[in-house]
C-alpha cells in the first residue's frame, strides 16, 4: 500500500520528469498545469537546500524518461517529507493542487488521474498496477 506522502512524492517526481521532457521539446509535458509549475519550482528550491534532492533532480534532468530515476526521486522526496512536517504539508498541498488541476501521474505506463484517496495502489514488478477502492 502506498501512503499519502509516498503518493504525493511520486506525483511530484513524475510531474518533474514530464516538465523536463517538455523543456527538451518532447510533447509529454505539454499538458501540465500552473499547479505543476509551482510544484516543479518547489522541487527545484528543495534541491538548493538538500544535496540528496539536488542529486535526484539532476539525474532526472539528464534522463527524464527513465522510470527508475523518477521512482528514486519520489523515494528521496518522501524520505525528506517524512522527517519534516512543514515539508510534508507543502508537498501534500502542492500535490493536491496538481490532482485538482487534472495532472496525471504515470507509474509503469499506467496513468492515474485525480485522487486515489480512500484506497490503495499496488504495484507489481514495475509495470502492473492495481487500484483498490
Amino acid at each position: 500500500m502506498i501512503d499519502s506522502i509516498t503518493a504525493a512524492a511520486l506525483l511530484a517526481a513524475s510531474l518533474f520528469a514530464k516538465k523536463m521532457l517538455e523543456e527538451t521539446g518532447s510533447k509529454a509535458g505539454t499538458a501540465l498545469s500552473a499547479a505543476s509549475g509551482r510544484l516543479v519550482a518547489w522541487l527545484r528550491h528543495a534541491g538548493t537546500r538538500n544535496p540528496k534532492v539536488s542529486s535526484a533532480l539532476s539525474d532526472i534532468e539528464a534522463s527524464p524518461d527513465d522510470p527508475a530515476k523518477v521512482e528514486a526521486l519520489g523515494e528521496v522526496i518522501a524520505e525528506q517529507a517524512r522527517g519534516n512536517d512543514v515539508l510534508a504539508h507543502e508537498l501534500m498541498a502542492l500535490a493536491d493542487e496538481c490532482r485538482t488541476a487534472g495532472d496525471v501521474l504515470t507509474i509503469g505506463g499506467t496513468h492515474i488521474h485525480g485522487d486515489v484517496s480512500g484506497g490503495t495502489v499496488t504495484q507489481y514488478g514495475g509495470s502492473h498496477i492495481e487500484l483498490h477502492p
